[in-house]
């Protein structure tokens, strides 16, 4: 692919922060390096195209796809650089709309050499600003790389490590910096059984503020779940047999079950690249 390498000095985290994506999997794209720049954005604005009726379906205005860098994002190919795709569509009497699949190079090494002059992009944030474009922009990708694309939602045992990592975190904070900055909804959203056959689930959340407080108690030692279903039960009189985490929200990111993220903005870029960097290798081993 004839796309310029990016320059050095650039950073564009700031197309992966304050905005929520969706993560998606990749399987190896092959034949990356087969097509120009030019023969790409062709493809996908004639899919595009195919797939709108050019009398009644969104207009589309642009399509781009480009390299861009990411400091101090370890890739393990270093030819292999973040691709920005992006498609801005109008609707009949509407404003643009921008669809954005924003593709990470691996950072596992499997030390097993790829096929087809492949390039391993096993981490996407994709965001779309109206579904008329989601289904042709994914059909596209799948199509033009032979690729494998699955939504990608973390685990409820990768949400409870993110949500236990944080919590400890905080205690190492001076109180007076453990309000600093949080943003609305900083927190956890917890689902568990309900007490009887009429309350199947009940559904919960514990602030940053109280979540410090529970974890204070109950020490440093103990898992915060644990924290938490000692709480309730001594509190409301009901003994949950299992909490399940549905959303993490903490000073660097927000991360649903659902495969939602929001990377928050005026954090450190290293808690940004360190929590991006671990779900990208998680995504490595599940494909």
């Amino acid at each position: 692919m004839d796309l310029s390498i990016p320059n050095a000095a650039e950073d564009g985290i700031r197309y992966l922060t304050n905005v929520t994506f969706r993560l998606w999997r990749l399987t190896p794209l092959l034949d990356f390096d087969k097509k120009t720049r030019d023969q790409l954005e062709a493809s996908l604005t004639k899919h595009m195209l195919g797939v709108f009726s050019l009398v009644t379906g969104p207009v589309i205005v642009a399509v781009s796809i480009y390299h861009f860098n990411v400091q101090e994002w370890d890739r393990v190919d270093p030819k292999c650089w973040p691709l920005r795709i992006e498609v801005v569509i109008q609707e009949r009497e509407s404003s643009l709309q921008t669809n954005v699949m924003l593709l990470m190079p691996a950072t596992f090494n499997f030390k097993t050499e790829l096929a087809g002059n492949a390039k391993d992009y096993p981490l996407a944030l994709m965001r779309f600003g109206t579904r008329a474009a989601e289904t042709p922009m994914l059909e596209w990708l799948r199509d033009t790389f032979t690729c494998s694309a699955i939504p990608y939602c973390p685990s409820r045992v990768m949400l409870n490590t993110l949500l236990e990592w944080w919590t400890d975190q905080l205690l190492t904070l001076p109180a007076n910096e453990r309000e600093f900055n949080m943003p609305f909804r900083c927190g956890v959203d917890l689902d568990f059984e309900g007490p009887n056959d009429h309350i199947d689930t009940i559904s919960t959340f514990i602030s940053f503020k109280n979540l410090v407080k529970l974890k204070d108690v109950g020490g440093k030692n103990a898992s915060i779940l644990e924290i938490i279903r000692l709480h309730i039960k001594q509190t409301l009189g009901i003994d949950i047999k299992q909490l399940v985490c549905t959303r993490v929200g903490t000073p660097v990111a927000y991360l649903s079950n659902q495969g939602q993220i929001k990377l928050l903005p005026r954090i450190s870029r290293e808690l940004h690249l360190s929590l991006l960097t671990e779900i990208s290798d998680l995504s490595s081993l599940a494909m």
